[in-house]
């Protein structure tokens, strides 16, 4: 069934489950019914924010960037580079010839490849099933904006690198008619996607999620046997504990947070 693009994620808080806190994974629950519950993996990343809410270059911005957005290039010295690589994942161009969505996960792109093949091996032999959340951060904040599933990573393809499909071309692009300063021309045209996934299993809506952690995040408000419940498309409900959020809090997201872990 089609995952709702650019449809916020439906989430509540939820004391029903409380029983499945002893596990640290994922569960999908069928609500016409008690049971089965199917333990999912549960993959976290974490992405930067964009005015281009992740399909168009945003420009520069004084904060939540690493030192790569701030700093400058042998192409234009004492101008800042002014993007971060995640910023074209949802671009409508940005794809396979096979319509896949490539994406850059920097989260994805630090976890030890080992790591990566084991989560898809036990996904494909049907011992796991891997979802992948992609959290927005804003200052210390922590927002769950999509889920996705069936994501492949280190795409299954000729190349990863944007040269090798022509999609220099269209990153240049971008680049070019982003306003106000506009990230480097050529520098958008070096690098590697990290994902490759069917728009159709993407759900979720860039600045529409959930807070998980700050001040006025959801941890503040959950009881300790408490869980989050997102709808999913097929009627069923995934189902997060409080404990799986707690540990999101401090974590640097240098690569990704799952579990169970790998």
């Amino acid at each position: 069934m089609r995952m709702p693009y650019k449809t916020a994620l439906e989430i509540e808080i939820v004391d029903t489950y409380g029983h499945l806190q002893q596990e640290m994974v994922g569960w999908i629950v069928d609500e016409g019914r008690r049971g089965p519950h199917v333990p999912v993996r549960l993959s976290f990343s974490r992405w930067r924010p964009s005015v281009g809410e992740w399909e168009h270059f945003g420009g520069y911005r004084s904060r939540d960037v690493n030192w790569y957005h701030r700093d400058d290039c042998h192409h234009r010295p004492g101008v800042p580079r002014s993007y971060h690589d995640e910023e074209l994942n949802f671009h409508p161009q940005i794809t396979t010839s096979c319509e896949k969505q490539l994406m850059c996960d920097p989260s994805v792109s630090g976890t030890n490849r080992d790591k990566l093949e084991e989560i898809e091996l036990q996904q494909k032999l049907n011992i796991l099933d891997n979802i992948h959340l992609i959290l927005r951060r804003e200052d210390d904040r922590l927002f769950l904006d999509f889920l996705m599933r069936d994501v492949e990573y280190w795409p299954r393809i000729s190349s990863v690198e944007f040269r090798e499909h022509n999609l220099q071309f269209v990153r240049e692009h971008e680049a070019m008619i982003c306003h106000p300063l506009e990230p480097c021309q050529y520098c958008v045209q070096d690098g590697c996607f990290d994902i490759a996934v069917d728009m159709e299993n993407v759900h979720g809506a860039y600045g529409e999620g959930m807070q998980i952690t700050g001040i006025e995040g959801v941890l503040n408000v959950m009881k300790t046997h408490s869980c989050l419940s997102i709808k999913m498309p097929n009627g069923g409900r995934l189902i997060i504990s409080k404990g799986i959020l707690e540990s999101l809090k401090g974590y640097s997201f240098s690569s990704i947070k799952c579990h169970p872990p790998v």
